[in-house]
């Protein structure tokens, strides 16, 4: 014999901070005004979560957005003011820009700019956007570090079709330092056809290069290329191959000036797989992958063979996986696969059917 027991538990709804998160009351009325139109707004966040009051003004005319707003907060039982925001933001096709102005009066300071901060955006684009231009700002007038007017970030971006270069500094204003160049190449599914469209040949590639001014150890370049051809109700096939570089810091020189014959000599290391040059070269290959699928008349054979270096036991492996399959076209479902993995120094089958 047994005895179960019921237990009835009720949870009873609590009007408090830890049930509510939203308790917002909003007022708000656009007007014309002009050539435009002005739209006062008044916000109030209500008891239980904490109380606060932003009165906003907002005047709208065209491309040209004008806003101001000031932030009450509840500290002791008594409403008092937090933070004020002016803002500014113009868009065309062409160009757009938008500053954003903010003073914290919760900041205890000996100067008023220490409580001010700035952020700004702005971008061009042109040749129908072909090439765009843009930049971020963000300025503290204390900074964190207790440095007085501070610039925390400043990038200035440069676009083009399959590229992008993105320049970045921070510092003191005056003294702005490089901290970074990142350069990205992604060209994704470059497709050549002949032969009345039936044979195609794909290209890709995707790379990023992170040059980092202030420390060498940083600077990786990650590669990832694609090829692949397709015989129309033949053969399609596909190559996957992806590289890093972390090792950056060794073009060195003692004077810390990049030498780049040691770049090219050790590009060219990575390519001997006769000798051992591959053993010996910062250009890491981390994955590679092969597909192959073969139409015949009702069934497809597939092959795949992937490899990628596995992390175990604090050591690097290189860990190839091979699976062949064929499958029937009439009902996909059905299919026999035959998959063999070599986690070590063998290899392991396993299939299904």
């Amino acid at each position: 014999t047994y005895t179960s027991q019921i237990v009835e538990q009720i949870d009873t709804y609590s009007f408090d901070a830890d049930s509510v998160t939203v308790h917002q009351m909003k007022v708000e009325k656009t007007l014309p005004l002009g050539l435009g139109s002005l739209k006062p707004s008044l916000t109030a966040n209500l008891y239980p979560i904490r109380q606060s009051l932003i009165p906003s003004l907002t005047y709208t005319q065209g491309r040209f957005v004008v806003g101001a707003s000031l932030s009450y907060a509840e500290t002791n039982g008594i409403l008092k003011k937090e933070r004020a925001t002016a803002n500014f933001s113009y868009t065309t096709k062409l160009f757009s820009f938008s500053t954003q102005e903010t003073y914290d009066y919760t900041k205890s300071v000996q100067f008023w700019f220490q409580a001010l901060s700035v952020n700004q955006k702005a971008q061009l684009s042109l040749f129908d956007s072909r090439l765009v231009i843009s930049e971020l700002l963000s300025y503290q007038g204390r900074s964190s570090k207790g440095i007085d007017h501070y610039i925390d970030q400043l990038n200035l971006d440069f676009k083009i079709p399959y590229l992008s270069v993105t320049y970045i500094s921070d510092g003191q204003v005056g003294m702005l330092q490089p901290q970074r160049l990142k350069t990205t190449v992604s060209a994704k599914n470059v497709t050549m056809r002949w032969w009345k469209g039936r044979i195609a040949l794909s290209l890709g590639l995707e790379s990023t290069f992170n040059l980092h001014f202030q420390d060498i150890w940083a600077t990786s370049l990650d590669v990832q290329a694609s090829l692949g051809l397709e015989i129309a109700e033949f053969l399609s096939c596909s190559l996957s191959i992806k590289s890093s570089n972390t090792g950056f810091s060794q073009y060195y020189d003692s004077a810390q000036n990049f030498v780049w014959a040691r770049m090219w000599e050790d590009l060219l290391r990575s390519f001997d797989f006769a000798g051992k040059g591959r053993s010996n070269t910062q250009f890491n290959l981390s994955s590679i992958s092969f597909d192959l699928v073969h139409d015949l008349d009702d069934w497809s054979l597939n092959c795949k063979y992937t490899g990628s270096v596995v992390l175990s036991n604090n050591q690097y492996s290189w860990v190839p996986t091979v699976s062949v399959f064929v499958r029937w076209n009439t009902i996909p479902e059905l299919d026999v696969e035959e998959t063999w993995t070599k986690p070590s120094n063998d290899w392991i089958r396993s299939s299904t059917s």
